[in-house]
């Protein structure tokens, strides 16, 4: 149970860390690389100890958990702001989702 929630929550940290830059000296890296690979282990402990069906059920938690979180915050963007909100331009439209998902709904 531990190891579902740790994923998941790793599956969408990458997601959403993914559009933080970052620098370690030279290298330059996106937060969400340094939070993925330990989704992977976590499969890999899961696969492992419960067997390939428990790890498979994993990822498709993972992503129906992902795709929540996505509506989530589609339904949250799409409700009108208050009228005291001034940071609109900057809320998740321009830092976390994909270009794609911020067409006009027209």
């Amino acid at each position: 149970m531990l190891f579902s929630i740790l994923f998941c929550v790793c599956l969408i940290a990458a997601n959403v860390l993914e559009t933080k830059q970052i620098a370690f000296g030279p290298i330059s890296l996106t937060g969400g690389l340094i939070v993925f690979p330990v989704s992977y282990i976590i499969n890999d402990v899961i696969c492992e100890v419960w067997g390939y069906q428990k790890a498979r059920l994993l990822i498709w938690t993972g992503f129906a958990m992902n795709f929540f979180f996505v509506a989530l915050g589609a339904i949250c963007d799409v409700i009108p702001a208050a009228p005291y909100w001034t940071n609109d331009a900057v809320f998740m439209p321009s830092s976390v989702w994909h270009p794609a998902l911020q067409q006009p709904l027209s």
